[in-house]
């Protein structure tokens, strides 16, 4: 279920217009360096790209 602030945001960009479910192994890497509630959106949400690209919840991975 989406909190208050994650359905605002919905409502001001819309659905995903792509998606990737979060790997459990990424989760774990995260946990304790990147905050609780963006990973309880990785968890809800999954990665996936807003607004014909405008924003993104991505693999910080990718940035290392």
């Amino acid at each position: 279920m989406r909190d208050q602030d994650f359905s605002y945001f919905i409502e001001k960009f819309g659905e995903a217009t792509s998606y990737s479910a979060v790997p459990e192994k990424s989760m774990t890497k995260w946990k304790g360096i990147l905050p609780d509630k963006l990973l309880s959106y990785w968890k809800t949400e999954g990665w996936g790209t807003y607004k014909n690209g405008l924003f993104s919840l991505v693999s910080p991975d990718e940035y290392e």
